[in-house]
């Protein structure tokens, strides 16, 4: 018997950049996934998730202001459209639960100490939480600025579309989330020397993400969207190691210790 092939998942992954401290270049938020988590456990990561039910209520719209088709998405298509939607209000959920960035306007910006944690618990959906709190998603300030979807033969497989987004002006990123042992802010470029050490283990869709910012000086060059189109690795099978190969499997090779994708 077959077995059967692995449903790719949408998800959402955002960027959350902010100026150097010394007014130098940018700076991106990494969060290292803790060990017990089954997925990327002891990876450092952007914060970001699976699309979960409740992203598809009340989120319609929000695909078709943040433009679904920069998602690769028909905004012509209703489900299409809706998916936009639903993938935006996940990189906005998992921003909010992660790390304590709400990336919304209006009202006077306030949540309830609570409403982290029941957002996390799925005891409310975020466009509900949003409502009751008088607020808006502030989708403008989100960029899609990548597409990298997990190859065939790998365990779990996600269709996730990268965001980038500047840190909002009063608020921090932490790491109140059972799901990291530390957080942290980083050059891009230090954060590669760290992976070419051997002291920061990268997956390669975080490896090229951190590539691509390492070569912004300015957050207007670090919000522009990737040259690539979607990237979809295949795995490559070689002397007993599986390893994925994409756009820039030699680089990442050479640059530190491969990780799966």
């Amino acid at each position: 018997m077959s077995t059967p092939p692995v449903v790719v998942k949408d998800a959402a992954t955002v960027l959350l950049l902010r100026p150097a401290r010394d007014a130098q270049g940018i700076e991106v938020f990494m969060q290292v996934r803790a060990s017990s988590m089954a997925f990327a456990a002891g990876a450092a990561v952007f914060p970001g998730g699976s699309v979960d039910a409740s992203d598809r209520e009340g989120t319609e719209a929000w695909g078709a202001i943040a433009g679904a088709d920069r998602l690769g998405l028909d905004p012509t298509n209703a489900a299409e459209r809706a998916l936009a939607g639903a993938v935006v209000s996940a990189a906005l959920r998992e921003t909010f639960e992660e790390c304590g960035v709400l990336l919304a306007e209006g009202g006077d910006g306030a949540v309830a100490p609570g409403d982290r944690d029941d957002l996390a618990a799925h005891r409310v959906g975020l466009s509900d939480l949003l409502r009751e709190r008088n607020l808006s998603p502030s989708l403008g300030a989100l960029t899609c600025v990548d597409r990298w979807i997990t190859p065939e033969g790998e365990p779990r497989r996600y269709d996730t579309r990268f965001f980038a987004a500047v840190l909002p002006e009063g608020q921090e990123a932490d790491d109140a989330t059972t799901e990291t042992a530390r957080s942290f802010w980083v050059r891009p470029a230090e954060a590669l020397e760290q992976f070419a050490q051997g002291t920061l283990a990268l997956m390669p869709p975080t490896w090229a993400q951190l590539d691509r910012l390492a070569q912004a000086s300015t957050l207007a060059e670090a919000l522009a969207p990737a040259v690539a189109e979607v990237t979809v690795p295949v795995l490559e099978h070689t002397d007993g190691t599986v390893v994925a190969h994409f756009w820039g499997t030699e680089a990442y090779r050479k640059a530190g210790k491969p990780q799966h994708s």
